[in-house]
C-alpha cells in the first residue's frame, strides 16, 4: 500500500536532484563563458539604450498581464468559467514559481492556488500544462515561420517542424482530446472556445516580441526577425527542458546558438543576458500588479 506514495517521493528526490545538477551544471558553464567573453559582454551592456531597455521590460510585463485571459479562455474550453480575480492569483504564483528548483513547481503552484479559490486543483493543474502547451506551441510557429525567411542560420527543416507542431497543437480536436485526458470530466467545448484559447495566446507573444525586438535595438542589433525567431525558439527549448527552472541555461544557449552566426559571440551573449534580466523584472513588476489588482477587486466587493 506504501508502494505508491514511496515511488512517488523517490521520482520528486530524483528531479530535484536532476535539477540542482542542472543548475550547478549551468553556474560552471557561465563562470567560463564569462572569464572568455565576459569584458565583451558587459562593454556591450553597458552600452545599451535605456529607453529601448524599459521598452523591453514593458514588454516582459504585458506578457505576464497578458496571461490572465488566456488563462481564463482554457478553462472556459474545459467548461468552468473561473473569476478574473481568481485567475490572476493563480497565474502569478505559476508565474513566480517557475523559479524555484524542485518539480514542475509552476504547475503544482496552479494547482494549489486553484485549491485555495476553491476550485478543483486538477482543473489549475490541466489549464497550467494546456497554457503552457499552447504557449510553447505559438511560439514554435512564430520561430518556425521566420526561420522560413532565412534571416536565420537555421535549416527550413527546423522552421517546418515549428509551423508544423503549432498547427497541430491548435487543431479543436487535438485541444479537446488533451483537455479531457488531464481533466476527466472535462466538457466538450466548442469551435469558439478553441478559437479563444487561440487569440487570448497571441498577446502574449506580441508583448514577448516587442521585447525581443527592443532588447535587439538597445544592443544595436541590426537582425532583428533572427533576435524574434531566436527568441521564440529559445521559449519552446526552455520550457520542453522541464529541469531547467523557468528555462535558465537552456535559452541562454539557444540565443546564443542561433544568434552568434550573424551577430557575434558577445552581442548574442549580451541578448540573452538583457532578454532575461527584462524578463525576470517584467515578471516580479507583473505579478505585482495583479497582486495589487486582485487585492483592489477583492477590496471594492460588498
Amino acid at each position: 500500500m506504501s508502494d505508491g506514495p514511496t515511488m512517488s517521493r523517490r521520482r520528486a528526490t530524483v528531479t530535484v536532484g536532476l535539477q540542482w545538477a542542472f543548475m550547478i551544471a549551468v553556474a560552471i558553464a557561465i563562470v567560463v563563458a564569462w572569464a572568455d567573453q565576459g569584458d565583451a559582454v558587459t562593454a556591450a551592456l553597458s552600452r545599451a539604450n535605456l529607453i529601448a531597455v524599459t521598452i523591453a521590460v514593458v514588454g516582459g510585463i504585458g506578457a505576464l498581464v497578458s496571461l490572465v485571459p488566456h488563462w481564463r479562455a482554457i478553462a472556459r474550453s474545459l467548461g468552468t468559467q473561473v473569476e478574473r480575480n481568481d485567475a490572476r492569483a493563480i497565474v502569478v504564483s505559476g508565474q513566480l514559481g517557475k523559479y524555484i528548483p524542485g518539480g514542475i513547481w509552476t504547475i503544482g503552484a496552479q494547482g494549489f492556488s486553484a485549491h485555495r479559490a476553491r476550485l478543483d486543483w486538477r482543473l489549475g493543474v490541466a489549464v497550467g500544462l494546456l497554457q503552457l502547451a499552447t504557449l510553447v506551441a505559438l511560439g514554435l510557429g512564430i520561430g518556425g515561420v521566420l526561420v522560413l525567411t532565412g534571416a536565420t542560420p537555421l535549416s527550413p527543416w527546423w522552421g517546418l517542424v515549428g509551423v508544423g507542431a503549432a498547427v497541430v497543437a491548435f487543431l479543436p480536436p487535438v485541444l479537446r482530446r488533451a483537455g479531457r485526458l488531464l481533466l476527466r470530466d472535462a466538457s466538450g467545448s466548442s469551435s469558439t472556445a478553441h478559437l479563444l484559447v487561440f487569440a487570448t495566446a497571441v498577446p502574449y507573444w506580441v508583448a514577448s516580441i516587442v521585447s525581443a525586438g527592443a532588447s535587439a535595438y538597445a544592443l544595436g542589433i541590426e537582425n532583428i526577425i533572427a533576435v524574434i525567431a531566436a527568441a521564440a525558439l529559445a521559449y519552446g527549448a526552455g520550457a520542453l527542458v522541464i529541469i531547467a527552472p523557468a528555462g535558465i541555461g537552456v535559452r541562454e544557449a539557444v540565443i546564443i546558438g542561433t544568434l552568434a552566426p550573424v551577430a557575434g559571440v558577445s552581442s548574442a551573449a549580451a541578448l540573452a543576458v538583457l532578454l532575461r534580466l527584462s524578463a525576470v523584472v517584467g515578471d516580479l513588476i507583473g505579478a505585482a500588479t495583479l497582486t495589487i489588482l486582485r487585492r483592489r477587486s477583492a477590496a471594492s466587493r460588498p
